[in-house]
């Protein structure tokens, strides 16, 4: 199964160095220390990052640091071994132009079509995003199930 990235970084060439961003950060907590990985690595909430490299030369190299072309290979190959090992099952999302379901607010199994439109991420995102009714039915079941045991919990809760 694909896997979804947890961490991406961009580079871009500056003289005979790198400058580095972190572009995307999913990791638990920013924060990661992998033995196996010989890394640790630190993210702020603006995506500014410190990564200690471990190894023989243990430094901190953070992004506003311009980077030589070595710890740049490094620094790739640290991100690729973080996705490898922490990447997230990828859920089925459209093409564009192509049909999902989802459940609308009085239970029925509706249809769209993917443009990735702000109305398609946000039904994506919060997992109102199915590839076929039968899938979408599964679902609207148990959040009907949940739901309704969620008013005799009420009840019960009053009468006490």
């Amino acid at each position: 199964m694909e896997k979804e990235n947890v961490l991406e970084i961009e580079f871009l060439p500056v003289w005979d160095k790198w400058a580095w961003k972190i572009s995307k950060n999913k990791i638990k907590n920013n924060h990661l220390k992998d033995l196996d990985i010989n890394t640790e690595i630190w993210v702020d909430p603006m995506l500014k990052a410190t990564v200690d490299l471990f190894k023989d030369d243990s430094f901190l190299i953070d992004t506003d640091s311009l980077i030589n072309d070595e710890i740049k290979k490094r620094l790739e190959n640290i991100v690729e071994k973080i996705n490898e090992k922490y990447g997230t099952p990828k859920r089925w999302r459209a093409e564009k132009g192509g049909q999902y379901f989802y459940i609308d607010t009085f239970g029925e199994i509706s249809s769209d079509t993917e443009y990735d439109l702000s109305e398609d991420s946000e039904s994506y995102e919060f997992g109102n995003y199915f590839r076929t009714i039968a899938e979408a039915e599964k679902y609207r079941d148990r959040i009907k199930e949940i739901l309704l045991n969620r008013e005799t919990e009420e009840e019960c809760n009053s009468e006490k």
